[in-house]
């Protein structure tokens, strides 16, 4: 999860109940919290439902950022989205790092973009690999 400055919210997606390795739930939903309130959204698109994603928001683009996670366990994700406050875009890049989970991922303000740092890879093996994405202005 991640906080919305343009929404003023923290903006929650996926996630997953572990059933201890049989019959995992996977969630795709999104989810928004005012300060006093949890609101589920109900966007036109949306990203697959996945857990160990990272969520980080982007104040270059005034909009939050997802990148990767699973959505069956020791396979990863390496689709990126944007949460513009109602509704779920896929972003398309020219390179993306491997499909991955429980990487790290943060606003640099001074390269305006985002790093994303590390995780792990399909088939279970960590990383230690550093990404950058430029951000711009759609």
């Amino acid at each position: 999860m991640t906080y919305d400055k343009a929404t003023q919210t923290i903006v929650l997606f996926g996630g997953d109940i572990e059933q201890y390795g049989c019959c995992d739930v996977f969630y795709g939903d999104t989810w928004t919290w005012d300060g006093v309130t949890w609101t589920q959204q109900f966007p036109g698109s949306s990203p697959a439902a996945r857990t160990l994603n990272t969520l980080t928001y982007d104040t270059e683009i005034g909009k939050a950022v997802l990148f990767g996670g699973y959505s069956e366990p020791g396979v990863g994700l390496n689709d990126t989205w944007t949460w513009d406050g109602a509704d779920w875009t896929e972003i398309q890049t020219t390179f993306a790092p491997s499909p991955r989970w429980a990487q790290a991922v943060a606003f640099y303000p001074k390269s305006k973009g985002l790093i994303l740092s590390g995780g792990v890879v399909t088939g279970f093996t960590a990383v230690a690999d550093t990404w950058f994405l430029l951000s711009s202005r759609r």
